[in-house]
Parts: structure tokens; sequence; C-alpha cells
């Protein structure tokens, strides 16, 4: 019986928090002109590696 109350009670949490971050007004603010990141930075790190290295165009060994 503890166990259904703690899987409810961690659920009900988690649901508390996604119901309070979904009225979150700063979640509507996509203006990124301000922020002055640059997205090449991100862009020249790949998630798979390839081998190569993409600053320089060069194969790792």
């Amino acid at each position: 019986m503890i166990d259904y109350f703690a899987l409810a009670v961690a659920h009900a949490l988690i649901a508390i928090a996604v119901y309070r971050m979904a009225g979150n007004p700063a979640l509507d603010d996509d203006d990124l002109s301000d922020s002055g990141t640059n997205d090449t930075a991100r862009s020249a790190v790949s998630p798979v590696s390839t081998g190569v290295n993409t600053a320089t165009g060069e194969a790792s060994r």
C-alpha cells in the first residue's frame, strides 16, 4: 500500500511542476536577438564523431 502512495505522491508532484511551468509567461519569450549568442559555435560541435575536425577540416588520427 505504501508503494502506491509513494508512486501517487511522486506523480502528483510532477504534475504540479508541469502545471506551474505551463503557466509561466517566460516560456513564451522567444526573443533571441537580444541574447548576443552566436550560433556558429553550436554548429561546430557535432553530436556524432565523424573523425574530421570541423574547425580545420583535417582528419583525426
